[in-house]
């Protein structure tokens, strides 16, 4: 998996230092936080950021680096409390210019697809910490604000592969594959020479 990442990040890094032969900026930030939550036990919270990096290869086709913080808390007891922290390399599918969205609202609503997987540490506030990799499936929501900025919504489930302890903090016999999911609202940021933007133009 160390290798897959940086065979990716490696892609990600030479696909930004390319030159740019399109006529749209394909490089944008990408920033969020919203809810966490989690299936073994169900717990909720605001506590889920992320923020990453994505380049747009074509008007379709892109990749993205990101980083991902969850923190859990049980809501009795003495509220212990999980941290977990993950990196990914994901594709990036424009869904929304395939269903030819901008012809019946331009620069209003788009739709991205992004899948891929990663590195996850699970840590609580015992000193207990796993560490495994994960898999990730998405969906988001853009709303055009400009040229550089569109407001974004986002529904993002993972797995996470051989866990030892629960996000309660609660230890089990056994590796077992942790269920999160995030729902969260953020602001992309486009930049490049040129005036229109791979999701947009």
């Amino acid at each position: 998996m160390k290798n897959i990442l940086l065979v990716s990040a490696g892609m990600l890094a030479g696909c930004a230092s390319a030159q740019n032969h399109n006529h749209f900026n394909q490089y944008s930030i990408e920033v969020a936080a919203g809810l966490s939550h989690s299936v073994q036990p169900q717990l909720t919270g605001l506590r889920h950021f992320e923020g990453g990096f994505r380049y747009m290869h074509t008007e379709y086709w892109g990749i993205k680096a990101d980083y991902g913080f969850d923190g859990y808390k049980t809501p009795y007891g003495e509220g212990k409390v999980t941290q977990v922290n993950r990196i990914s390399a994901q594709a990036v599918y424009n869904l929304g210019r395939k269903l030819r969205i901008s012809d019946v609202a331009p620069n209003v609503f788009n739709f991205l697809l992004h899948g891929g997987a990663g590195f996850t540490l699970l840590k609580n506030n015992e000193g207990n910490y796993d560490k495994g990799t994960n898999v990730l499936i998405g969906g988001t929501a853009q709303f055009y604000l400009s040229p550089q900025f569109a407001l974004t919504g986002d529904l993002t489930g993972m797995l996470n592969f051989k866990q030892n302890y629960r996000y309660d903090s609660t230890g089990r016999y056994g590796y077992f594959t942790g269920t999160t999911a995030a729902l969260s609202v953020g602001i992309t940021y486009y930049f490049g020479r040129n005036g229109a933007t791979a999701d947009w133009h």
